[in-house]
């Protein structure tokens, strides 16, 4: 046995070159053994605790596969450690003048150096040059303190090491530290900021691995007074690999397929899966089959979670299971229409706003005494819900009347989602509210309380961007805005951060400043209405109150506004006033995205039906068709992370469907107001009813065109509707179906040349369909 005081004798120059080369190769065998034991700990304990929450798979697969997939990544990292250590040992006794235990303590401080250089880097990413001078000297203090800390955490292990070795109260006090450490990471996850913030979470995992593999160190070496390394560990190291040789290898060859990925919330299996995905993404589409991805052809990037699913031709693009039927026709427009030609428009969106705490939805504390009265004179939609939990796809969904999930996405830039307006943009040939309203001579401006992304302002002439909340509310741009004219507003106050306002004192805790803030913007509302009324324009402006979203305190184990899609993050308050309409309350599911459509009709502007994903509100207020009875709709899909999640609320029920996970949630709205409890088991046909609904809930406006088609074969029946199709996935299909499958007039030319130029084909295609097109009409 190796008794503590020779455990230094190698780094004090004394050992001969053969012994150190044992204690060398004894070092890299201890950090390898110990990284395998602590990332199969970590993934074995990660999969106990998921599994507990439920899971709908094979459980023993799903087992074995975390406990392999987290033990080859602590080996990796074990193994790499230990070269690092041994390489150093050995350039350390080429230089014997150097202090031998500090020296000894920079290496192993280093690799966690890097591991903390890491969280900052990859959290700026792209976004650098879009920090303002603060925020850079704040991310390069880090980049300066936190290796700075990485350095007083290995002395403090490395003392605490030593302690350990003499065993006794304090060996055991440091494993109850490290345990609890590794238990406060696990806590944090679930608990601090959920689903928010991804390097955080990355960071909170890899805690948690440190810290269980700190604690197998002071287990180990409190038990035999040794440093690691020595015969035994090399043993245990060769038998761990042995035994670990067949999962590692079903791991990645069966155990990395879909069926038996485990779910999204684990700490360490999900990390660890996402940035696997994200290497074995092969065609480049943001999603993958292996490591639990659930795409399902990993080599066509056309194929995968969020892409365009074509009705009927027996292929499964989107990789949701269900092959999607058309949905019902757009009613005809015979319907009761307000006409208010050349009024003006304001749209004031407040950020975060939940419907359930606006005094005329019910809420007990007078936090809108403004948006109340305003109630009383106007259209109110008791269910007015949000396309999306997300400021940057909820806004630009309701500016073009479009779903998030049919609004351009760049899949080319792996840090897209970090760019939200490339990632949701709002494309030249999308036509929106400030696009038609510039076409029709408005003078279209907008105010803004942060910086949301530039193409969401395409077809604003004057942009104020106000960064902080407590800027006023674009008072002077709309006193100067010329008539006609499109205002937007967009306040932030009830965003987090929250402040408490001393005028609005609620209390202390979060809600209580949430509900002060909201106050505060009910406040601004009520200047931007005075306003209105000093010009004398109030008869003749329309006003239109909403959210982008609401917000979340722990209603489903979260914070803020998250990547989910429950019902306190959509459910918003939408009022609608126009000059001479009675005011009603309308009790049915509508959507934000039912506002452009709306505006469109009542402003007789230059669109049609087929421009939206929406229905205007005029038609649901009359109880037309299927337009009252559609319920609504929400989407999230990122490519990083990922996130692929649909929703539907419809009738009695809401559907929650992951796509990512492979898993619907189901809830009886009639019995279960709140969506607490998740009844999909015991409702199975509902649940693939509206799973097949949501599938086909984004074609609607593509419906009439195709179907059209189908019914009479003419390709020019379709090319005439090909300018209104915005969904750019659908425009690839009819360019290559149309040119691949029908004999054309030369006519058809001008639409397909003006089809391709919206193309998102790449050039190859492109270029063989510019053949084809310039052959059309030809004998």
């Amino acid at each position: 046995m190796t008794s503590s005081s020779d455990s230094t004798a190698d780094f004090a120059g004394l050992d001969t070159p053969s012994t150190a080369r044992v204690r060398e190769r004894s070092r890299f065998d201890a950090a390898l053994s110990l990284g395998l034991t602590a990332g199969a700990l970590a993934g074995t304990i990660d999969a106990v605790v998921a599994l507990r929450e439920g899971f709908d798979g094979n459980r023993w697969a799903f087992l074995g596969y975390a406990g392999a997939i987290a033990a080859v990544v602590g080996g990796l990292f074990g193994a790499l450690t230990g070269a690092w250590l041994t390489l150093g040992a050995a350039l350390l006794r080429r230089f014997p003048a150097l202090d031998r235990r500090h020296s000894r303590t920079l290496l192993e401080a280093f690799p966690l150096a890097l591991f903390f250089l890491w969280i900052p880097s990859e959290w700026v990413g792209e976004q650098w040059s879009e920090l303002g001078a603060k925020k850079r000297a704040l991310v390069l203090l880090a980049h300066v303190a936190l290796p700075v800390g990485a350095l007083c955490v290995t002395l403090i292990v490395a003392r605490a090491r030593r302690w350990a070795r003499g065993g006794g109260l304090a060996r055991v006090i440091l494993i109850a530290l490290a345990v609890l450490g590794a238990a406060l990471c696990y806590l944090a996850d679930r608990f601090v900021l959920p689903g928010l913030y991804e390097q955080f979470h990355y960071g909170l995992a890899g805690g948690f691995g440190l810290l269980l593999a700190l604690t197998l160190a002071f287990v180990r070496e409190g038990r035999t007074g040794e440093p690691l390394g020595g015969k035994r560990w090399s043993i245990a190291r060769d038998a761990k690999v042995v035994a670990l040789a067949p999962i590692v290898v079903c791991s990645f060859f069966e155990l990395t397929r879909a069926d038996v990925h485990g779910p999204s919330s684990a700490l360490v299996v999900s990390k660890i899966a996402s940035s696997a995905r994200a290497r074995v993404d092969f065609d480049g589409d943001g999603s993958s089959s292996y490591f639990g991805g659930p795409d399902c052809d990993d080599f066509d990037a056309s194929v995968g979670p969020g892409k365009f699913d074509y009705p009927g031709n027996g292929v499964d693009e989107d990789c949701d299971g269900v092959e999607p039927a058309w949905p019902p026709p757009l009613p005809e427009p015979d319907y009761p229409v307000p006409q208010r030609a050349g009024y003006n428009v304001v749209l004031i969106t407040i950020d975060s706003l939940r419907a359930d705490h606006v005094g005329t939805y019910g809420y007990s504390r007078p936090t809108t005494p403004t948006l109340d009265a305003l109630a009383e004179r106007s259209l109110l939609f008791e269910q007015a819900y949000a396309q999306a939990s997300k400021t940057v796809m909820s806004l630009p969904s309701l500016l073009t009347g479009l779903y998030p999930g049919n609004l351009p996405r760049d899949y080319d830039h792996p840090k897209v989602t970090r760019l939200f307006a490339r990632a949701f943009d709002i494309g030249s040939d999308i036509p929106s509210l400030p696009t038609l309203l510039q076409d029709k001579g408005y003078d279209t401006c907008s105010f803004v309380q942060f910086t949301i992304g530039a193409a969401m302002f395409r077809g604003f002439e004057r942009v104020t961007i106000a960064k902080g909340k407590r800027r006023h509310a674009g008072i002077r741009g709309l006193r100067e805005a010329r008539e006609p004219f499109f205002f937007w507003t967009h306040l932030a106050g009830p965003h987090d951060p929250y402040e408490k306002h001393p005028e609005f004192d609620f209390g202390d805790k979060d809600i209580d400043r949430y509900d002060s803030e909201i106050a505060v913007a009910d406040r601004d509302v009520s200047k931007l209405l005075a306003v209105l009324e000093k010009r004398g324009i109030d008869d003749r402006t329309i006003v239109v109150v909403t959210a982008d979203h609401g917000e979340e305190f722990g209603e489903h184990g979260g914070k803020f506004h998250r990547q989910v899609l429950y019902h306190e993050l959509l459910h918003v308050p939408l009022i609608v006033h126009v000059p001479g309409v009675s005011p009603r309350r309308f009790a049915a599911p509508v959507e934000l995205v039912d506002i452009a459509p709306t505006l469109a009709e009542t402003l007789e502007l230059s669109a049609t039906p087929h421009d939206f994903d929406g229905q205007s509100l005029w038609a649901k207020l009359a109880g037309k068709g299927a337009a009252s009875q559609e319920g609504a709709y929400a989407d999230l899909f990122e490519t990083r992370g990922p996130v692929f999640k649909r929703s539907l609320y419809r009738g009695r029920w809401r559907a929650n469907w992951d796509l990512h996970d492979r898993h619907i949630e189901l809830y009886d709205k009639q019995a279960d107001w709140a969506e607490r409890h998740d009844v999909a088991h015991a409702h199975p046909e509902v649940a693939d009813e509206l799973k097949a609904a949501l599938t086909s809930r984004t074609w609607r406006r593509a419906a009439v065109a195709f179907q059209a088609y189908e019914r009479s074969r003419d390709p020019m029946a379709l090319l005439s509707r090909a300018d209104t199709i915005q969904q750019l996935p659908m425009v690839d299909r009819m360019l290559t179906q149309l040119l691949e499958h029908e004999r054309l007039p030369r006519e058809a030319r001008a639409p397909l040349e003006r089809l391709l130029e919206r193309s998102l084909l790449e050039e190859p295609q492109r270029a063989r369909l510019r053949e084809l097109i310039a052959r059309v009409g030809t004998p």
